[in-house]
């Protein structure tokens, strides 16, 4: 049997304050703040 080695990283990321950020500025603005801090974070 044949084996490939991949390797990965993993990123974890909790956003602290995410449901009041919701709740003061709706779902979808909230969702590209977050959706931009992630992109950033990935580049």
């Amino acid at each position: 049997m044949d084996q490939e080695r991949l390797l990965a990283a993993v990123l974890l990321a909790d956003v602290v304050g995410s449901t009041p950020l919701y709740e003061r500025i709706g779902d979808d603005a909230a969702l590209q703040q977050i959706s931009d801090c992630l992109d950033a974070i990935r580049e």
